[in-house]
């Protein structure tokens, strides 16, 4: 009958002993020593020919018969099957006896990195460290780590898409901006005061100019360089009228595209720079914008209206206060000729690329002269205006964009020398 050798363990005493099945290792009695047993130790089987000779082949073999040397008959060897055993940790992994035991990798000591030093607060961080948290900085650069204002997002999403779906009928293409994510510590009341008030005067200004019996003088609340022969008599040029003609608007799509961009970006401004800031800018940035379109009119006598001077030089400061600032745009095209086909997708942009693009359309129609009706040159000029003053409010330090700038943005702690660090305090105005 074949059997299964026993595996014997030799202990450094000179004791022979016997491991029980499935222990990787076993104790001496004599010395307490703890001996490993060999992953490699199988047995053997044992087997007596028919001729008397013993035989014998390893429980491992592949094959199905061995030979008699004396004989030369072939005995049938039985199927024998191998132990496994398990390691200490009952991980339930098994491993073969007869497999070589796994060599031990060498742990790797990562060398431990000196410590470094904020270059803002100047507080002692530990080498791995990459970032400041009190100061919110990247410690290799100086930038900072852009904080974004993401409330009630999904509220603003499921209002934007049905308004969106019912104002393509009427606008079967385009891309607006419907949220922006540049974080601001104050609220808006200005901005907000500001298009509720230009709601009101440009509806006014509509019924009062309609019908056979308006009044011609009320066209002297428009901004003119000077006034045409046709209207001589009705109105005089003053400077009121460079504030007056930034609450009124020629119909209601002129107001409601303004409005859009005043509360999508000049809310955020607003929110930045403080009510106080952004009650003098305001008009401010639209009076520039006005005497810019009216300088380059030449001779061709100009009558403006309309607050988008004045929202282009928020859109302005906007980009140079939060150019990297997420801003969720929505565009939307319906088929003239299969109106019931609609597609629209609301994406995420940065805060420079929507502004520039709607910039570009009044470089381009400045570049090639023609005559839309519309300010362009109130447009860009408003939006350079915006953007020096926004520049002259970080560099007197009266505005803190917290590192979200354009300066911080580009050059990361060598626009400290201007602007100042990153954690100093904001100055509160309202």
């Amino acid at each position: 009958m074949a059997k299964v050798q026993d595996t014997i363990v030799t202990c450094p005493c000179g004791a022979r002993l016997r491991p029980k099945p499935g222990k990787p290792s076993v104790v001496c009695p004599r010395c307490q020593t703890r001996s490993p047993v060999p992953r490699a130790a199988v047995g053997r089987i044992a087997l007596t020919c028919d001729c008397g000779a013993r035989l014998g082949a390893p429980a491992d073999t592949t094959a199905t018969t061995i030979r008699c040397p004396r004989c030369r008959a072939r005995t049938v060897l039985p199927v024998i099957e191998l132990e496994y055993m398990y390691d200490e940790e009952d991980t339930g992994e098994a491993y073969d006896l007869a497999a070589p035991p796994p060599t031990p990798q060498p742990t790797r000591v990562l060398p431990k990195k000196p410590d470094q030093t904020c270059p803002s607060c100047e507080q002692t961080l530990p080498g791995e460290d990459r970032i400041c948290v009190d100061c919110g900085i990247e410690l290799a650069t100086g930038r900072s780590i852009l904080t974004h204002d993401d409330t009630n997002l999904n509220e603003k999403y499921m209002i934007a898409e049905p308004l969106i779906w019912t104002l393509s009928w009427l606008i079967w293409f385009g891309i607006y901006p419907i949220a922006s994510g540049a974080f601001g510590v104050r609220t808006p009341w200005v901005v907000r005061g500001l298009a509720v008030l230009t709601i009101l005067a440009s509806i006014w200004f509509w019924s009062a100019s309609a019908g056979p019996g308006a009044d011609p003088g009320l066209r002297g609340l428009l901004a003119w360089n000077y006034v045409p022969a046709e209207e001589a008599g009705n109105f005089t040029v003053n400077n009121v009228q460079l504030l007056t003609h930034q609450f009124l608007h020629a119909d209601l799509f002129h107001l409601l595209g303004n409005l859009l961009f005043l509360l999508i970006l000049g809310t955020r401004v607003n929110a930045l720079i403080g009510n106080v800031l952004t009650a003098v800018c305001y008009p401010l940035l639209g009076v520039l914008a006005a005497l810019i379109e009216l300088e380059m009119a030449g001779d061709q006598p100009v009558g403006l209206l309309g607050a988008s001077g004045a929202i282009a030089g928020l859109a302005g400061m906007y980009v140079v206060l939060f150019p990297m600032h997420p801003v969720h745009v929505a565009s939307w095209l319906r088929n003239p000729f299969r109106p019931w086909r609609f597609a629209m997708n609301i994406g995420e942009t940065r805060g420079y690329v929507i502004v520039v693009f709607f910039l570009l359309f009044d470089l381009i129609y400045i570049l090639l002269g023609a005559d839309t009706g519309v300010a362009h040159w109130a447009h860009a000029g408003g939006f350079l205006a915006g953007a020096g003053l926004a520049m002259v409010l970080l560099m007197l330090r009266l505005v803190n964009a917290r590192g979200g700038d354009l300066l911080s943005v580009l050059f990361g702690r060598h626009a400290w020398a201007l602007l100042g660090k990153p954690n100093r305090p904001g100055l509160t105005l309202w």
